[in-house]
């Protein structure tokens, strides 16, 4: 990330280095995980839950009117911690037990949080992580609020899905049925870093026209995925640019019929050495590696905080 990008939003992009610092610190002490698509999804998360208008249900008597939000790409959940750490869900200690197996927790609890969402832990909505699982199951949960409360209702179904991850076939039965059924409470942001574990998506196994594909199943799409050659040609993609997704999110919630959002992302984004390199997908940052990472998110963040006057 270019420093100049700061000044677009200072405020919120240091919510966003804050976050980044909690992905590398949780995975680099958990020895395990997933960095890449951790970072990339960043400030599409950043943006919804701090000023997307997404309600989450914040006080109990509230709770059942609140938006659901589903990460299908799962193996991104650090990104989700460190957005309920802010939240203060977690508490920061909580997150140093990423990834511990959890042999003594009674039923239906756990004292850890894991590598995939699970709704043992407070604000999971649905456990995933086999991809496009989650991306199925809110097309049900969709359907279900609106037999439930009717049309009119104005509660969201918000999910999260990778590129990748649509090279699953159970992705594009439901995307027929979310179409068919005219779903308006559905909004599927994309989050469209170009990079699977095994290199570029273009190359693994094309997903390509996505928009094409959405607009075919009787969706409104806003924006359209940028093919990897020409990425080079955008200082900074939509997906990371926090003016577009308030613009993208506005539009996504007058529409009458279900909604994606294709966000072009940055595999890695924030910490250089790991931005584009699909080697960082399922692997922890070691120690030289941790504190390069480091090092660089504090320099961000110290550059945030004196754009907003702060004193450090």
């Amino acid at each position: 990330m270019k420093s100049s990008y700061l000044r677009r939003n200072p405020r919120a992009y240091l919510r966003s280095t804050k976050m980044r610092k909690f992905i590398i610190e949780m995975l680099y002490r958990a020895g395990s995980g997933h960095p890449g698509g951790s970072l990339s999804c960043v400030e599409i998360l950043n943006h919804l839950y701090f000023e997307g208008g997404m309600n989450y249900g914040g006080n109990s008597h509230e709770w059942e009117k609140r938006d659901r939000f589903i990460l299908s790409k799962g193996h991104a959940v650090p990104a989700l911690y460190s957005v309920f750490t802010l939240l203060g869900w977690l508490k920061e200690e909580e997150l140093w037990n990423l990834r511990k197996a959890d042999m003594k927790s009674p039923k239906g609890e756990s004292r850890y949080i894991q590598g995939h969402p699970s709704t043992k832990t407070k604000g999971i909505e649905v456990s995933t992580g086999s991809l496009g699982t989650g991306f199925s199951i809110a097309v049900g949960k969709a359907d279900a609020l609106k037999t439930k409360y009717g049309k009119k209702d104005r509660r969201k179904v918000v999910v999260l899905a990778g590129d990748g991850e649509h090279q699953a076939e159970d992705v594009w039965a439901a995307v027929r049925d979310a179409g068919n059924l005219k779903l308006n409470n559905l909004i599927v942001w994309v989050d469209y870093n170009g990079l699977q574990i095994d290199g570029s998506v273009e190359v693994v196994s094309s997903v390509s026209p996505l928009t094409d594909k959405y607009r075919a199943n009787k969706w409104h799409v806003i924006g359209e995925e940028i093919p990897w050659e020409e990425r080079g040609k955008y200082p900074l993609l939509n997906g990371h640019d926090f003016e577009w997704l308030k613009r993208a999110n506005t539009e996504a919630r007058k529409q009458d019929r279900p909604t994606v959002i294709i966000a072009n992302t940055v595999k890695g984004f924030g910490v250089p050495f790991m931005e584009n390199d699909p080697d960082w997908h399922g692997k922890a940052p070691g120690e030289e590696e941790y504190r390069e990472a480091m090092k660089h998110l504090n320099e961000l963040e110290r550059e945030c905080m004196k754009l907003l006057g702060m004193v450090f």
